[in-house]
């Protein structure tokens, strides 16, 4: 009898226990749903008969690869939800009737796109009736903030070496200032999430650099953006970074540099970029990885080297002191030193590393790890030490990010949990150093 009782009536603290337990995981699917919108999209619409217009009923609707894929109602219409923001194939098949690809579908992050897709009867089986839909940017009615979207291959053809090349072609920016807003009133997300650099935010901006050639399309925001950009005040630039394709590898090299150009338009340029991404069929995964290698003689394009001064340029007793140093043999080394087009001491060098792996767990489930590696350093001309190399300045810039996460759809919402690390570290060389709240500082 005291066995029974005590399974009749449950104790009061475990109840307690497992509603505390629900409403956290209530709030949880919320917030990663949330999460999510920023970086995948949905694209809906509606199939329909070419000939006479009546929808189409149990038409198989997928993207290539397959993101996702659905079957459309007895209203022919479909929703193919959670799938990677990028330019994407559509692909739709109906027995008895040709098969339909729309290629180049572009899909944004955290927004839908439609589509309206006309099938032909048949009676036997043809070749695939490719469509090519081209996205009309210059006046969106349906879009009530301003914004510019670069895709992954203008980035690829567009003669520039860093992002922010091509953020600067954007309406309203300028010099890293969006709307006339100070440097740090901007925020940057990287695959939907938001990356700051706390430290240096109001100095540097965004604190870490990806390759134009690591990036599948770029989004600038300057103007009606949405809660979801709560802590922009400025503007908001969203970054989409590439994926392997599941099907067949594919890679690309290329090496630029200067060392022909006119003595006037020289810097030492020299740049390697290689990328590669494609199908680990052993883990059902796919990997993408990215690499740009950059080395300047002169990192400072500004300083274009000293001016001599001559005898009859100065005053008697500054041109006897001249003409003294100069017709002294051991000494005349030391007169106008540096008279080429650039300043010594200039040199630098930048590296981007970038990898991703993608691994899908099924229909509209994946996981994701990436990792990006940067480094920039250069040296300072000090014209007190003009004379000794050995102890000239130099400045080393180091940023890391680690990013895992899994996607998946849920009733037709979006979850996605993520979490970024990522770390700044500055180093000097020939100097003491500190690091404070707003930049980082040299002291002799």
């Amino acid at each position: 009898m005291i066995a029974a009782q005590a399974q009749s009536n449950p104790d009061p603290v475990q109840t307690r226990h497992l509603r505390v337990s629900l409403l956290l995981g209530a709030m949880l699917a919320g917030w990663v749903s949330a999460v999510c919108a920023q970086a995948t999209g949905t694209i809906y619409g509606r199939v329909v008969d070419a000939e006479s217009g009546q929808p189409l009923a149990g038409a198989a609707v997928r993207t290539v690869p397959a993101f996702a894929q659905t079957l459309t109602t007895d209203e022919g219409r479909f929703v193919l939800a959670g799938v990677p923001a990028g330019e994407r194939t559509v692909r739709v098949e109906l027995l008895g009737y040709h098969p339909a690809e729309i290629e180049r579908v572009q899909v944004r992050g955290g927004r839908a796109t439609e589509l309206r897709v006309e099938l032909r009867s048949t009676a036997l089986p043809l070749d695939p009736l490719r469509v090519e839909a081209e996205r009309v940017r210059l006046i969106e009615p349906e879009v009530a903030l301003t914004h510019d979207v670069v895709l992954g291959r203008e980035l690829r053809e567009l003669p520039l070496d860093r992002v922010e090349e091509a953020i600067e072609l954007s309406a309203g920016v300028s010099d890293g200032h969006f709307r006339g807003g100070r440097t740090g009133q901007e925020s940057y997300i990287v695959d939907g999430i938001e990356v700051r650099n706390q430290l240096e935010g109001s100095t540097y901006g965004f604190g870490l650099e990806l390759s134009p050639t690591a990036l599948e399309e770029v989004e600038v925001i300057t103007g009606g953006f949405g809660a979801e950009y709560g802590s922009a005040l400025s503007g908001v630039v969203s970054f989409a970074t590439r994926r392997g394709d599941p099907e067949r590898w594919n890679a690309r090299t290329s090496f630029t540099t200067d060392h022909w150009a006119p003595g006037s338009l020289f810097r030492g340029f020299g740049g390697f970029s290689a990328s590669a991404g494609g199908p680990l069929r052993p883990l059902g995964a796919t990997l993408f990885t990215d690499v740009l290698i950059q080395g300047l003689v002169d990192a400072e394009p500004r300083a274009r080297g000293l001016t001599c001064l001559r005898p009859e340029d100065a005053d008697p007793e500054l041109a006897q002191g001249i003409e003294a140093l100069r017709d002294n043999p051991t000494t005349a080394h030391l007169y106008c030193p540096y008279t080429t087009g650039a300043l010594p001491f200039q040199n630098g060098d930048k590296l981007i590393a970038f990898a991703r792996l993608d691994r899908p767990l099924g229909p509209g489930a994946n996981v994701t790890f990436s990792v990006l590696r940067n480094r920039f350093q250069r040296s300072l001309y000090t014209p007190q030490f003009k004379y000794n190399q050995r102890y000239q300045l130099g400045q080393r810039t180091t940023e890391r990010s680690r990013a895992s996460g899994w996607s998946g759809r849920v009733t037709r919402a979006n979850v996605r949990s993520t979490s970024r690390r990522a770390a700044r570290s500055c180093a000097w060389t020939g100097t003491s150093a500190r690091s404070t709240s707003s930049g980082c500082e040299t002291a002799r």
